[in-house]
């Protein structure tokens, strides 16, 4: 009990003494330095998780901008370059069919279209003016379309009444268009009413050209027919398009429909591609 009664003086001593005090005083500022760097770093840390979380925003909107409005037209526009650097020099020897110097005119057209696009909708403009501009692109496009694939199809189909009703039929078309452009509130609703028009108008000559093909002589390998792989593209890109822009106003707010419109693009140049390597028997246009 004397052990432990002394212990206890002496300790008790040291508490009081002013070296014991200093020690305490220390302890508590080290115990300040603490709490304050704890601070600091907490809000340091949140400060720069702030500024991580800003940046990975404005870059996921970023990314998420490309790839909703760019992605699909990217590799629409890469797709088209490639075929069109594989298909030209072929295309204008002499020994090709005239009608195929229309498929590298057709998919430089697209090219174009998609540039301007581009250029339009990451440009400064007001977004109602890039959404007008994009829309007047598409009509010119559309109406260009009209006039390439009408003129394609009097080369393939033989019944002469249908030849002539198609060589003049891009002009009343065109009239259509313009019309429609300046008649029709929206410049969106205006572009699925002239697109839904070309799809109608010419889906029926490029069935009867199959009709033609498989049941008026000379029948051939139609496999060996560069018009039958260019009338099947067109064909595809129509059922693709049309289900869309007849029920736009259903359809224009599902983002995963409105890629179908790509498909149908991405599906013709393939077409295209492969009329233009097909060797082909006859040489006349």
């Amino acid at each position: 009990m004397v052990i432990g009664f002394l212990t206890s003086m002496m300790l008790n001593l040291i508490r009081a003494s002013p070296g014991c005090k200093i020690a305490n005083r220390k302890i508590f500022l080290n115990e300040e330095k603490t709490n304050f760097l704890s601070l600091f770093s907490v809000n340091s840390l949140g400060i720069v998780s702030s500024l991580k979380t800003l940046k990975e925003t404005k870059v996921d909107d970023i990314i998420n901008k490309i790839d909703l409005i760019n992605a699909n037209a990217v590799f629409l526009s890469l797709l088209c370059l490639t075929v069109l650097s594989l298909i030209t020099k072929k295309i204008f020897k002499k020994n090709v069919r005239a009608y195929l110097r229309l498929v590298p005119l057709y998919i430089l057209l697209i090219i174009v279209q998609l540039s301007f696009g581009n250029y339009v909708i990451f440009g400064a403009l007001p977004d109602e003016r890039k959404k007008y501009l994009v829309n007047l692109s598409a009509f010119v496009f559309t109406v260009l379309e009209y006039l390439i694939f009408s003129i394609l199809l009097s080369k393939f189909i033989k019944l002469p009444i249908i030849k002539k009703y198609l060589r003049l039929s891009s002009i009343p078309f065109a009239v259509l268009g313009i019309i429609s452009w300046h008649f029709i509130s929206l410049s969106t609703n205006a572009l699925s009413f002239i697109t839904a028009a070309e799809s109608i108008l010419l889906i029926p000559f490029c069935l009867y050209y199959f009709y033609e093909l498989l049941n008026i002589p000379p029948f051939l390998k139609i496999t060996d027919e560069p018009s039958f792989w260019i009338t099947t593209g067109i064909l595809f890109l129509f059922i693709c398009i049309t289900p869309y822009y007849l029920a736009f106003d259903y359809f224009k707010n599902i983002y995963e429909v409105q890629m179908i419109d790509f498909f149908g693009y991405d599906l013709m140049v393939l077409f295209l591609a492969k009329a233009s390597f097909t060797k082909s028997k006859s040489v006349n246009g």
